[in-house]
C-alpha cells in the first residue's frame, strides 16, 4: 500500500524525538510512502533537499529513504478542495522530519550534492546505511574540502567512502587532484588502498601505489601526498616505468601541479627514454 503526498505541507515524525536528538528534515514537491519488511520506504521521485541540523545538506534529483516503522505517524490527506483552486497561493514545499536513529538507509541520485561548512561534493549516486555518518559516493565524483586559509583542491574519482566525522575519503580506484576546474587532466593516482585525510590535507596510498604523468608511471609499495604542497613521497622500492623505460631509485619526491611535474630522486639505476614532441610528448 502506498500513500502519495504532493504540494502540501506536512510533517512526518518517526518515534518520539527528544529535543536534542539528531534529526533529518526533507523538503520535496512529492513523496511516496510504502511499507516493506517492517520498514517505511519514502520515495522522492521529483527531487528533494535534505537538511541534518547544522551538520550537512543533500540535494538530488531523486531520493529514497528507508526508516523504521516503529512510531511512524501517517500523513494527513491533502486538502483536495484547496488543490483544485487555480488561483491559490502555493504552499511551502512538503517537509518530512524524522530522527536520524530511525533511518535504515538513504539513497540519492540524479547528480546528488552533499555539502556542509567544511566540504562539498557532487556525485551520480550517494548512499548511507548508518544514518549519515558514512556515505558511499559513486559515479562521477568531485569532492573538495572548504577552508578559507588553504587552497581548494578538487578530488575526482569513481567511488569513495566518506567518513563524515573523521573527514576522510577512502577508495581503491584511480583519483585525480586538481587545483582548478579548467585545468587539463595530466596526473592521476591509484593504489589498492587510498585514504585521504581532508583535515590534515594528506593522502596515504598503499599496495601497488602508482602515480601517472605524461605517459610515465611512478610505482612503489607506498606513497604519501601532501595536498597543500602538492608533494608526493614514494616509499618501498620506487621505480619509473614508461615506453622502453624502467628506472629504480632509493628515494623519490615529486612536486606536481595541473600542468607541471618535478621529480627529485636518489641512487637511480636502469634506463630511460624520452618521447619526442612528434611522438605526442
Amino acid at each position: 500500500m502506498r500513500f502519495v503526498a504532493a504540494m502540501a505541507a506536512f510533517v512526518v515524525l518517526c518515534a518520539a524525538m527528544p529535543a536534542q536528538a539528531a534529526s533529518l528534515s526533507v523538503y520535496a514537491p512529492q513523496m511516496t510512502i510504502g511499507r516493506s519488511d517492517g520498514a517505511v520506504v519514502l520515495t522522492f521521485p521529483q527531487g528533494l533537499s535534505a537538511v541534518s541540523g547544522g551538520e550537512y545538506r543533500v540535494s538530488a534529483g531523486y531520493g529514497r529513504i528507508t526508516v523504521s516503522s516503529t512510531g511512524f505517524a501517517p500523513l494527513e490527506q491533502p486538502d483536495k478542495a484547496a488543490s483544485d483552486t487555480e488561483e491559490m497561493e502555493l504552499p511551502r514545499l512538503p517537509r518530512a522530519r524524522f530522527s536520524a536513529g530511525s533511518i535504515r538507509s538513504m539513497r540519492f541520485s540524479g547528480r546528488a550534492v552533499l555539502r556542509s561548512e567544511d566540504y562539498e561534493g557532487s556525485m551520480d549516486s550517494l548512499v548511507s546505511k548508518d544514518g549519515g555518518r558514512t556515505w558511499t559516493l559513486s559515479g562521477k565524483v568531485e569532492f573538495r574540502a572548504l577552508d578559507e586559509d588553504e587552497a581548494e583542491h578538487t578530488i575526482r574519482g569513481e567511488r569513495f567512502v566518506f567518513a563524515r566525522e573523521q573527514m576522510t575519503l577512502h577508495t581503491d580506484r584511480a583519483i585525480e587532484i586538481r587545483d582548478s576546474e579548467s585545468a587539463a587532466s595530466g596526473t592521476s593516482f591509484c593504489s589498492q588502498d587510498t585514504v585521504i585525510d581532508l583535515r590534515a590535507r594528506q593522502a596515504a596510498l598503499s599496495g601497488n601505489a602508482e602515480f601517472s604523468f605524461a605517459g610515465y608511471a611512478l610505482r612503489s609499495d607506498r606513497m604519501m601526498i601532501d595536498l597543500a604542497e602538492r608533494k608526493l613521497t614514494a616509499e618501498g622500492s620506487p621505480r619509473f616505468v614508461g615506453d622502453s623505460s624502467e628506472v629504480s631509485a632509493k628515494e623519490v619526491v615529486v612536486f606536481f601541479s595541473d600542468d607541471e611535474v618535478t621529480v627529485e630522486a636518489t641512487e637511480l639505476s636502469g634506463y630511460l627514454s624520452f618521447r619526442s614532441q612528434a611522438d605526442g610528448a
